[in-house]
């Protein structure tokens, strides 16, 4: 079996992958930001729930959570 042609991204295990990893979650989670969508608890907005690599996206409807999921993959 021959060697897997990586076209995108960085091989695993490779020290840059965390870094490109927050890189690019910071700018999608600074866009949702502005996007005041989320949910309201104790007075204040939360949008997501974040830990290491798994992100749950928190909105006040089902029709709101299926906008928000249409502009993740735009």
């Amino acid at each position: 079996m021959g060697e897997a042609r990586i076209q995108k991204g960085v091989r695993q295990g490779c020290s840059l992958s965390p870094i490109f990893f927050n890189l690019f979650i910071e700018k999608v989670i600074e866009e949702m930001n502005e996007r005041k969508s989320g949910v309201s608890i104790q007075g204040q907005k939360v949008r997501t729930i974040r830990f290491a690599d798994d992100i749950a996206i928190l909105e006040e409807s089902e029709k709101e959570l299926k906008k928000t999921n249409e502009w993740t993959r735009s």
